[in-house]
C-alpha cells in the first residue's frame, strides 16, 4: 500500500528524507532479491514514506524468516533497519538468514549511534557519521509519528482486514459518536491532532472475554478514503504449540500451511527459535477465528471491501509469499461461518491451565517506583511509563551490559546471546494483576483496572513506548510486552508546558504558589500557546472555563482536559513551579 499526504505533513518535514533516499538506493544498487525488513516497525515505515527498494525484491519482516526458507536459500539478501544502536536485532536477523544457505546477505541501517560497531560488523550506513546521543534519541522518537501516518497497527502480529465506512460515516467525530453510543466507555482513542489534520484516526473497543480471552478489535481510519482497516485480537493467556482449533475453521486451514511453511525451520538446534513461528502463527490463527464475531459487532460502521478474510498482502509481509501463496486458495474457499458456541467452548478448552505469570513481579527492581505511584494515587499512565522504563533498565535495553536478572535468563546466558534479553517482558496477567491490587478507588471508580491495563498498552504501542513479543514460561509461549525505544508521546506535550512555566521568573512561580489556583496557571499556557513562544499542540478552550489550555482528546488518558489539572494528576505541576526548577 502506498501511502501519501494530501495536506501539508509536519511529520515528513522533520524527516531526513534525503537519508532514506540514499539508503534505498544502496539497496538497489546492491540488487537484492528480499529484502529483510527489521523490528515491527519497519514494514510502517516502508509504507509511509513510500521506499523503493527494488522493483523485484520480495519484501518480508524479520518475523517471516523462518516461513521463507525457501525464499531466501541461494538469493541476495538485504537485512534493513532504521537505527543501529547496539545491533542485537539485526545480528539475530543476519543467523536466522545464514541458516538458510542465501547467496549473499548484506546489512543496512540509516544511521547509526555509534558507527564503529556498526561498521565493524559490516552495516551499510546512509549516515555515515556517528548521530551521538541526542541526534539518536530524536530519530528514535520521530519513528512512532511517522508510523501512525500508516492507517494500520505499528505491531504486525494480527490479520488486517480491509474495510469501507458505510453511509452516511465520513468525520471521525461521527464515527467516534457511533462507537461510543455503541460500546461506551469500552472504546479507545489513540489518535493525535497530526493525525486528525492528514485524515488518519484510530480507535480500540474492548469487546470483553471470553473463557479469560481478551477480545478487540483495533480500527485504523482513513477518512479521505472512507477506509477502514479493522484488526481482530484476541488473545489467550498462553500459546499452545498444537492448538485442536475446529476442524471446520479457517483457523485450522490457515495454521496447517503455515507448519508446513516452517517444517524445515522447526529442526534448528535452538528450542527458542523453534518454537518462535509456532508461536507467531497461533497468534494470528487465533484472532483470525474470532475475525467474524468481532466484524459483526461493528456492522452499521463497517463493512468489508472485499471477500477475502484478510489482506493477502500484509498477510505476506508477515509470514512471506509462499505461505500467502498457499493460503491464497483457502481463502477463495467457502467457509462456513463459527457459532458463538462453538467459539465459547473451543475458548474454554483452550483455558484450562491458569493465566500465565512471569517472574518478574517479585523483582523490587522493576515494579517498585511504578507500585508506589499507584498507591499514591499517580496517574496510572505514569504509573505504567515508570514500570516498562524500570524493565528496560532491568534487561540492559540500551545495552546488554546493564543486564541485572537471574530469570528468565542468567547474565551468562545474556552474554552468550545478548537477543534473548529482548523476549524478557511482562504478561498482560502481571499487568491487570499489578493495577488491580494497586490501583486507587480515585481511578479504578472511573475504569475498570482491566481496561486502563487494556487502554494504556494500546497508546503506549502506538507510540512505540512498549514492544509485544513472544516469550516461554516455563513449558509455555506467551505474549509479552517489553519497553520500546520511544517514550509515551503525552510525554512530549505536558514536557513543552513545564518548559514554559520554567521560563517565568521566580517572583512570578512564588506568586502562583501562595494564591494557587490553577486556573491561572492554565491562563499562562493559552497564552504561551497563542503568542508562538512555546512550540506547541495546545488548544485554547473557551467553553470549559474561560481562555484555558486544553490537551486534545486521546493525548493523555481516555480524554482531553484543562492542561493543568493533567499535570496535577502526574504531579508535575508542583515540580514546575519550584524556585530554583532547572
Amino acid at each position: 500500500m502506498r501511502v501519501t499526504a494530501a495536506v501539508a505533513d509536519p511529520v515528513l518535514e522533520s524527516v531526513d528524507l534525503a537519508a532514506w533516499r540514499t539508503l534505498s538506493e544502496a539497496i538497489r544498487e546492491y540488487s537484492a532479491d528480499v529484502v529483510i525488513l527489521v523490528a515491527r516497525k519497519m514494514p510502517r515505515l516502508l509504507d509511509a514514506l513510500d521506499l523503493d527498494f527494488g522493483a523485484d525484491a520480495i519484501l518480508i519482516s524479520d518475523q517471516a524468516i523462518p516461513f521463507a526458507r525457501r525464499e531466501l536459500e541461494g538469493r541476495r539478501v538485504a537485512i534493513v533497519d532504521d537505527i543501529w544502536n547496539v545491533g542485537t536485532t539485526m545480528k539475530h536477523a543476519f543467523r536466522r538468514v545464514e541458516s538458510a544457505r542465501p547467496k549473499t546477505i548484506r546489512m543496512f541501517a540509516l544511521g547509526a549511534k555509534e558507527t564503529a560497531s556498526a561498521l565493524q560488523a559490516g552495516v551499510n550506513l546512509a549516515i555515515r557519521s556517528s548521530l551521538g546521543s541526542d541526534r539518536y534519541r530524536a530519530m528514535v522518537e520521530s519513528i512512532p509519528s511517522l508510523v501512525r501516518r500508516v492507517p494500520k497497527p505499528y505491531d504486525a502480529d494480527f490479520p488486517i482486514v480491509t474495510c469501507v465506512l458505510k453511509t452516511p460515516f465520513s468525520s471521525w467525530q461521527d464515527c467516534l459518536y457511533w462507537l461510543e453510543s455503541r460500546f461506551g466507555v469500552h472504546v479507545h482513542r489513540t489518535s493525535d491532532e497530526t493525525q486528525l489534520r492528514t485524515g488518519y484516526t484510530r480507535a480500540t473497543v474492548t469487546l470483553g472475554s471470553e473463557s479469560g480471552w481478551t477480545l478487540k478489535g483495533r480500527l485504523y481510519f482513513d477518512l479521505r478514503q472512507g477506509s477502514c482497516n479493522v484488526v481482530p485480537m484476541a488473545l489467550a493467556s498462553c500459546l499452545p504449540q498444537s492448538p485442536d482449533y475446529p476442524v471446520e475453521s479457517l483457523s485450522a486451514a490457515v495454521f496447517a500451511e503455515l507448519c508446513r511453511q516452517l517444517s524445515g525451520d522447526l529442526k534448528n538446534s535452538d528450542p527458542y527459535d523453534a518454537r518462535d513461528g509456532v508461536a507467531r502463527a497461533v497468534t494470528f490463527c487465533d484472532s483470525l477465528l474470532f475475525a467474524d464475531a468481532i466484524l459483526e459487532s461493528l456492522d452499521g460502521l463497517i463493512e468489508r471491501a472485499t471477500l477475502a478474510p484478510f489482506s493477502l498482502e500484509d498477510f505476506s509481509r508477515q509470514f512471506g509469499p509462499s505461505a500467502a501463496g498457499a493460503c491464497t486458495p483457502l481463502l477463495q474457499s467457502e467457509v462456513p461461518r463459527l457459532t458463538r458456541e462453538v467459539l465459547r467452548d473451543y475458548t474454554k478448552s483452550r483455558n484450562v491451565a491458569k493465566p500465565t505469570r512471569s517472574s518478574l513481579l517479585k523483582e523490587e527492581i522493576i515494579v517498585a517506583r511504578a507500585r508506589q505511584m499507584l498507591v499514591d494515587g499517580r496517574s496510572p499512565a505514569l504509573a505504567m511509563e515508570a514500570l516498562f522504563q524500570d524493565l528496560g533498565a532491568a534487561v540492559g535495553a540500551e545495552d546488554p551490559a546493564g543486564y541485572q536478572l537471574t530469570a528468565p535468563f542468567t547474565r551468562e546466558q545474556i552474554d552468550a546471546n545478548p537477543y534473548w534479553r529482548l523476549r524478557v517482558g511482562l504478561t498482560y496477567r502481571d499487568l491487570v494483576s499489578l493495577f488491580e491490587r494497586y490501583l486507587t478507588p480515585r481511578w479504578s471508580e472511573l475504569r475498570a483496572p482491566q481496561l486502563v491495563v487494556s487502554d494504556l498498552l494500546d497508546s503506549f504501542v502506538d507510540s512505540g513506548a512498549v514492544v509485544p513479543t513472544i516469550s516461554f514460561v516455563d513449558d509455555s509461549m506467551v505474549r509479552v510486552y517489553r519497553k520500546g525505544e520511544s517514550n509515551p508521546r503525552w510525554s512530549e506535550e505536558i514536557d513543552r508546558v513545564r518548559l514554559g512555566l520554567r521560563s517565568l521568573r521566580s517572583e512570578d512561580r512564588a506568586l502562583l504558589r501562595k494564591r494557587g489556583g490553577r486556573t491561572r496557571v492554565s491562563k499562562i499556557c493559552a497564552i504561551l500557546a497563542y503568542s508562538g513562544e512555546l512550540a506547541t499542540s495546545l488548544q485554547v478552550g473557551s467553553l470549559e472555563r474561560g481562555t484555558v489550555a486544553m490537551l486534545a482528546e486521546s493525548v493523555v488518558e481516555q480524554e482531553g482536559g484543562e492542561i493543568t489539572r493533567l499535570m496535577r494528576d502526574f504531579g508535575f505541576l508542583d515540580e514546575a513551579l519550584n524556585d530554583g526548577a532547572v
